[in-house]
């Protein structure tokens, strides 16, 4: 009997386990029948009635998926910025760091002290993508603002000029913290910089954003603003590249905008001095001021040709082609017109966002006077009006010069050395489209004698003279019943066959009045056909 009292016992040890998660299963079963009566014996309510939010919350299931559930998951820490948290004048967020030199990496600094976002707005007055006076102002690694304007923190710290104690004490805290980040970078930038050179790692330091960066664009010296940088890979070549969002002045047919491009600065292998690069500021140019007055006066014939001129050009051009820009050698009459050339070449077309504003209310011009303004304060809008009085503008008239000349606020003395050295228009010989230097660009050389010399009956060509002239002179006004048909003159057949030759048309007739071919003026449509440029006028 009491062997088998023994044996009963040891049965129940090892049962042990099994029997408890029974019971457990037993519990668990119990337990949501009783949920599951609860819920049965709350009252139905309508949908959406309970003034009360639910939250639910994402837990992964076992097939590493997503599923919204109603139990708080519980490894979720608590918020770490609390009202103690904001007690700090700034919070500085750290990760693990895979240096050598140190324990951990900034993430990102949140500046809460009034103060000190004080300060910092007068340290990072005007840097693109900054606002120092939001409520919660973070910034995050690598801190590029800071490398770019560390000299003008310094030199507040050094100049001692606040208001409040608490104000530098907050500022010289936030520079020993940053600096310890930024140490390397800035002891790099000085040093190379000191030396003329550059190493690609450090590259960004030296592109603070709204520099003014030089380059030579398709042989021409040109000078842009930076927007931003960003390194790049280059997939076929397999290096890495320095991208510089940038943008020049340019006009669009209407008015003056920037025009968005990029350039690139690829990766190079130790240090190569800053001057070799392709792109870079414009204060490491050996010849910065001499370059500045020739841009500037380059900006200021391309200031002049904006809008509608005749012009003759000789020298290379570029035109579309089907993998990019080509070069073309022309000598021949050009029409600058970037407005027809819009219209006209629909897959060319440039519009850009206008200039805005000018920040410098005196418009200093290099070798002008500035103009004078009863109110220094007052800014000049783009829609002003204003004229240029150069020779070269093709006029229609002597009441006409409102549909020849744009109008628009004169460009800053930035605004000419930021200008493109090219401008749109047509080639009448070759009969394309195609971007013209400005500074390739000169004044026809008419023949006075041209109409003199051409054996005809005076009366002829007195008839000729007063056609060609009546027509340019009323172009714009009453064209008839049926639009170009001739507004309204009739020319008797000797003088229409010779108004059709198309060499006297266009160097005798028109020469004599110094004007296009009329198949040529401005709102033609043969001017942007190139096969019926030529064709009889009838």
């Amino acid at each position: 009997m009491i062997e088998n009292k023994a044996n009963a016992e040891k049965a129940v040890v090892e049962q042990g386990p099994v029997v408890l998660k029974a019971e457990e299963m037993a519990g668990e079963k119990d337990q949501k029948a009783e949920q599951q009566e609860e819920k049965e014996k709350e009252p139905d309510v309508p949908q959406g009635s309970i003034t009360e939010a639910k939250a639910l919350f994402q837990k992964k299931d076992s097939e590493g998926k997503f599923q919204w559930v109603t139990e708080e998951p519980q490894d979720v820490v608590e918020a770490a910025e609390t009202k103690e948290t904001a007690r700090f004048a700034f919070l500085v967020r750290k990760n693990k760091s895979y240096d050598s030199r140190k324990k951990y990496d900034i993430d990102s600094i949140i500046v809460q002290s009034p103060w000190l976002k004080k300060s910092l707005g007068v340290v990072l007055k005007d840097y693109p993508g900054v606002t120092t006076n939001l409520e919660r102002l973070v910034f995050k690694a690598p801190f590029h603002p800071f490398v770019h304007r560390w000299a003008i923190l310094t030199s507040l710290l050094e100049n001692d000029d606040f208001e409040e104690p608490i104000a530098k004490e907050h500022l010289q805290l936030f520079h020993d913290v940053i600096f310890e980040e930024l140490k390397n970078a800035i002891a790099a930038k000085i040093d190379l910089v000191k030396n003329g050179v550059i190493t690609f790692d450090y590259l960004w330091t030296i592109f603070e954003p709204e520099t003014l960066v030089y380059s030579v664009s398709d042989g021409k010296e040109c000078v842009f603003k930076l927007n931003s940088t960003h390194t790049c890979t280059d997939s076929r070549r397999g290096l890495q590249f320095l991208r510089l969002d940038v943008w020049s002045c340019d006009w669009d047919g209407t008015k003056f905008g920037r025009n968005h491009s990029s350039l690139d600065n690829y990766e190079f292998q130790g240090t190569t001095p800053i001057t070799n690069l392709s792109a870079y500021p414009l204060d490491f140019h050996p010849q910065k001021e001499a370059l500045a007055q020739k841009l500037v006066l380059r900006g200021k014939l391309f200031e002049r040709y904006a809008g509608y001129h005749y012009m003759a050009y000789r020298g290379v051009c570029l035109g579309y082609g089907r993998c990019g820009m080509i070069r073309h050698n022309v000598e021949t009459r050009i029409i600058i017109d970037c407005d027809a050339h819009n219209r006209f070449m629909p897959n060319y077309a440039v519009y850009f966002s206008a200039l805005g504003r000018s920040k410098d209310s005196t418009l200093l011009r290099l070798g002008e006077e500035s103009h004078d303004n009863e109110d220094e304060d007052e800014e000049v809008s783009d829609s002003e009006d204003y004229f240029d009085d150069a020779e070269d503008v093709f006029s229609t008239g002597s009441n006409s010069n409102d549909a020849c000349k744009p109008k628009h606020r004169p460009l800053t003395t930035e605004e000419l050395l930021l200008c493109v050295p090219y401008v749109r228009g047509y080639a009448i010989k070759t009969k394309k489209w195609l971007w013209f230097y400005v500074d390739q660009i000169a004044p026809i050389k008419f023949a006075d004698n041209a109409f003199s010399s051409l054996v005809l009956p005076s009366e002829q060509k007195s008839l000729i003279r007063a056609f060609v002239e009546s027509q340019v002179k009323y172009k714009d006004d009453f064209d008839d019943v049926i639009a170009g048909k001739g507004r309204g003159m009739y020319v008797d057949y000797p003088t229409r066959l010779l108004l059709s030759n198309p060499p006297a048309c266009s160097e005798v007739t028109c020469r004599c009045s110094r004007h296009p071919p009329p198949s040529c003026w401005k709102g033609s449509v043969n001017i942007f056909q190139p096969r019926e440029v030529l064709k009889p006028i009838t």
